[in-house]
């Protein structure tokens, strides 16, 4: 069946039903319809006529679509369109090419029939397969003409256009298989330009980064013309054309810093190369002549520092050589001559420390300070164990401090010494204080005071009893005294207590301290009646 829904531009003629001489209209009304009549119906006497009009518009009808069908077939059979990107000519290439006769047989041409494309699905889906592949060829062509690519690859582009020639010359020769695999051979080379593309944009923007960096601005112009011509709006292509508008001020500054640095003028050089920098921060060669003189000027200022810092160290001006010292690290983080110099720091302080500490410990054994001795001879062996004086006047100085903390808590507490064990714990004290020799202001004064509280802790004193002469008293630790109303006792130091008793009254107790040297009087009086 042919294709004519297929073609654009065909209309199809409905086909008119031709009815037979004198048959009825099917639209006429029946004559079982009509109202019966006795004479003839009028549209017998017509029939005549009406055949005959019947007749001629089948004729006409009949013409018509022969004329339709003629048309449509020339229509089918005409070569299809060239694309776009075909130039002109070729749609006007001869006719010749179709006729398979050869020109130099004397024969007159065969005639050969032309078959119809709906004969053969293959052409058919082969002619829909070029076509389609002639469109995205327009497609591809169009981009890469966007991309300049008769910049970048004239050759290539051009071979490929001829391949897509060649596929609409077989179009035009109703070779659709071929022309399919031609136009696909186009598309392939078409397509592996616009894979290209990226890598043309990148070799072209290092070009021009290279050119830069070397000051040549006829390169770099052509390599930045030829990236901006591939994609203008890319930002990569934007900066790198920036840099070309600015590259003979940043030149002019390099030679300038340049210059600088040859003469000695480092701050001057330092400042021509960060005036580059900040013109072009991918110039190379002004970061590595920036970082170049700052590493010289660095080197520069980490010797002076350094040299301050054993000059401080030297005089033992241990605050201004760590702060000279903390100035070189961060210059130099991790430099092996600024840990040394610091660690000689630490050694002179703690050295300092020691000397300190036994100078202070000396001052306390003068002044018989046996516990702070103590202590700052500790102090001294936690900074260095080995100390062979410190470990020395240790061994001194604790059994001095705890004979002296002893002797202080015995005359600080004379009441202690009332009680005999006490007393024989003060006699031994007294015993090893008096071995040692030279004894000390401070522990000959001790040992004065502490006999002193001993004798006054075994003389007794005298206590006056008074009462009532009816109550029995009772002192304890010492025994009944009766009844009295006066009576004299010597009692050693201490703590007492009296009781009286009465019949017929309340007993009553009496507590009472007796202190050296200081006579005391007690009364004791039952008076409290049941």
């Amino acid at each position: 069946m042919p294709p004519e829904h297929d073609e654009p531009g065909f209309t199809p003629i409905r086909p008119v039903d031709v009815q037979p001489l004198g048959a009825p209209r099917p639209d006429s009304p029946s004559p079982s319809s009509s109202s019966p009549s006795p004479g003839p119906h009028p549209a017998a006497q017509e029939a005549p006529g009406v055949a005959a009009r019947t007749v001629l518009i089948a004729a006409i009808v009949l013409v018509v679509l022969g004329l339709a069908l003629m048309a449509g077939l020339q229509w089918l059979s005409r070569p299809p369109a060239p694309s776009a990107a075909q130039p002109a000519a070729t749609a006007s290439a001869p006719a010749e090419a179709d006729d398979p006769a050869d020109p130099d047989d004397g024969a007159p041409p065969a005639v050969t029939a032309t078959p119809a494309p709906w004969d053969n699905p293959e052409a058919l889906q082969a002619r829909a397969r070029a076509q389609a592949l002639a469109d995205t060829l327009a497609e591809r062509i169009t981009a890469l003409e966007a991309r300049a690519v008769t910049q970048w690859a004239a050759a290539p582009f051009a071979a490929a256009q001829a391949q897509q020639a060649a596929a609409e010359a077989q179009m035009r020769a109703r070779q659709f298989s071929a022309a399919a695999e031609q136009y696909a051979a186009a598309d392939a080379a078409f397509a592996a330009l616009q894979t290209r593309v990226p890598e043309v944009l990148r070799e072209a923007l290092n070009a021009a980064d290279a050119a830069l960096q070397t000051g040549d601005a006829e390169a770099a112009g052509r390599a930045v013309a030829l990236a901006t011509a591939i994609d203008g709006d890319s930002a990569a292509v934007q900066a790198v054309a920036a840099r070309l508008t600015t590259l003979p001020e940043v030149m002019a500054r390099l030679r300038a810093a340049e210059a600088a640095e040859q003469a000695g003028d480092l701050p001057g050089a330092e400042q021509g190369f960060r005036d580059a920098v900040a013109l072009d921060g991918e110039m190379q060669r002004a970061r590595e002549g920036l970082a170049r003189v700052g590493g010289v000027q660095a080197k520069a200022r980490f010797q002076q520092v350094m040299g301050e810092a054993l000059t401080a160290l030297d005089a033992a001006r241990f605050e201004a050589a760590e702060a000279a010292l903390s100035r070189a690290a961060a210059l130099r983080p991790g430099d092996a001559a600024v840990r040394a110099a610091q660690s000689r720091l630490a050694d002179a302080r703690r050295a300092q420390r020691i000397d300190g500490l036994m100078q202070q410990a000396s001052a306390a054994v003068a002044d018989e300070r046996w516990d702070a001795a103590a202590q700052h001879y500790q102090a001294v062996l936690a900074e260095d164990a080995h100390r062979a004086e410190a470990q020395a006047g240790l061994r001194r100085a604790q059994p001095r401090a705890a004979l002296a903390a002893q002797m202080h808590t015995l005359i600080s507490q004379p009441q202690r010494l009332y009680a005999p064990a006490v007393q024989a714990e003060a006699e031994q004290l007294l015993a090893s204080a008096q071995a040692i020799a030279p004894a000390g202001p401070r522990l000959r004064g001790q040992i004065s005071a502490l006999q002193a509280q001993l004798a006054a802790a075994r003389t007794p004193v005298a206590v006056r009893l008074t009462s009532d002469g009816a109550t029995e008293v009772t002192v304890y630790r010492v025994g009944d005294q009766g009844r009295f109303t006066d009576r004299q006792l010597q009692l050693l130091p201490g703590r007492y207590i009296a009781v009286g008793a009465r019949r017929g009254y309340r007993d009553v107790r009496v507590e009472f301290e007796v202190t050296p040297g200081q006579p005391v009087t007690v009364a004791i009086r039952a008076e409290d009646a049941l």
